[in-house]
């Protein structure tokens, strides 16, 4: 996503670390829940400290995005809602996964929403896409393999 034809600038220099630091807060945030002995509780308590960051970080920069209080307000909200419907299911499920399969499943996740996209929205398939898919699941898969001693 990052390397899609574009000119390196500030905007893709912006968005990458952007991603890099989503990426590393996602780990620091959900790795303590497992072993949490309420998760949901810790979840739900997790997601209202991210949802008041995220507010007051919108709100320092709106100005230079052109964000209002109301879009900040409602993006906010959608995201602790439905981020947190999504982690109250997980973890509901995940102790019964295993390891292996909870971890592939997280993995799935972003191919999972690229085929909806091409299926069910009618979205083009393109190489990009298809290629990234194939990595992390190839990846995925081989991981898998060796871990059990199937590897090579």
């Amino acid at each position: 996503m990052v390397l899609n034809g574009s000119r390196p600038g500030p905007s893709i220099l912006f968005g990458t670390a952007a991603m890099s630091i989503a990426g590393i807060a996602w780990v620091a945030y959900t790795c303590p829940d497992r072993d949490a002995k309420d998760s949901l509780a810790t979840t739900a308590n997790r997601h209202v400290v991210a949802a008041m960051l995220a507010i007051a970080v919108a709100l320092g920069i709106a100005e230079s995005f052109a964000l209002t209080l109301l879009g900040v307000a409602l993006a906010a909200t959608s995201g602790a809602i439905t981020s947190g419907l999504g982690c109250a299911g997980w973890n509901r499920v995940d102790p019964q996964l295993g390891l292996d399969r909870a971890w592939f499943a997280q993995l799935a996740a972003p191919t999972l929403t690229v085929l909806g996209a091409v299926t069910i929205l009618g979205e083009p398939l393109l190489l990009p896409e298809a290629v990234a898919a194939a990595v992390v699941l190839g990846g995925a898969a081989l991981a898998s393999a060796a871990r059990h001693g199937r590897a090579g």
